[in-house]
């Protein structure tokens, strides 16, 4: 299945949205093929055909010149043939490549491939191959999936987990709300606690601590090229760093050299 959009000079498929958009911006549906086809590309066919190039492989070229197709799109596992329908309005048909198929597919995008004109069949998708069935089974999945919770906020100390307050912006005025502007109060810990190493940057820190980094090149993901950081208490053996290591911080410290 094509769950993202396909992008080529000269088309976009989709498998999810089932329409394909021509280079000209032209909308065509995408439907299942219901009879499987016979391609059988002839030595001009395979001549004129450009490997690695999903629009102009020699299948395409084949389909084109048999079924005067003005659109084909070939994969390594799908077909996309333009036909008209009953009602004379173009539709992209959707095949499935046999195994046969797909080897002739890969040896032409070899660098030196040594291909011969030999016949193939473009199958029509069945069971769980049809765009019926894959969209069904997109449902059931997020069917099951776990609806999403409260959103969770990082706090102090690490796995302390904190519910998200109301919203800072009104969704219907879109005015602010300055009056939730409240700093949260800090946990304190013992005098005796000692330094903590930390594995991400804290959104706040304890009453009496500091924060503190070693004089590695900062960065901000902690434990990348020998940069710790941890809380202490102040001490002398700690100055004031401007570094803009962390900015959303008011102040941090490092280590004296």
């Amino acid at each position: 299945m094509l769950s993202n959009m396909m992008k080529h000079p000269v088309i976009r498929i989709s498998d999810k949205t089932r329409t394909a958009i021509k280079a000209d911006g032209t909308h065509i549906p995408v439907v299942d093929a219901k009879y499987s086809f016979l391609v059988q590309p002839e030595p001009d066919d395979i001549e004129g055909a450009i490997p690695l190039d999903p629009a102009e492989c020699m299948y395409c070229r084949a389909c084109r010149r048999q079924f005067g197709s003005e659109l084909v799109f070939v994969t390594r596992g799908l077909a996309y043939v333009e036909l008209k329908n009953r009602f004379g309005k173009p539709e992209l048909r959707r095949f499935i490549l046999t195994q046969p198929a797909k080897r002739k597919v890969r040896q032409f995008d070899l660098p030196d491939p040594q291909i011969t004109s030999e016949a193939v069949i473009f199958a029509a998708p069945e069971g769980s191959r049809t765009l019926n069935s894959i969209r069904a089974k997109y449902r059931i999945r997020v069917a099951k999936m776990p609806k999403k919770g409260p959103r969770i906020l990082k706090s102090w100390p690490p796995g302390t987990p904190r519910q998200a307050g109301p919203a800072l912006r009104d969704k219907q005025t879109g005015h602010f709300n300055f009056s939730m502007l409240k700093h949260s109060p800090t946990p304190s810990i013992p005098e005796d606690e000692p330094p903590r190493y930390l594995s991400e940057i804290p959104t706040n820190i304890p009453r009496g601590w500091v924060l503190v980094h070693n004089n590695v090149q900062p960065t901000r993901k902690l434990g990348s090229r020998g940069f710790r950081a941890w809380i202490d208490r102040p001490s002398e053996s700690l100055e004031p760093c401007n570094c803009d290591w962390a900015p959303e911080l008011s102040q941090h410290f490092r280590v004296k050299l």
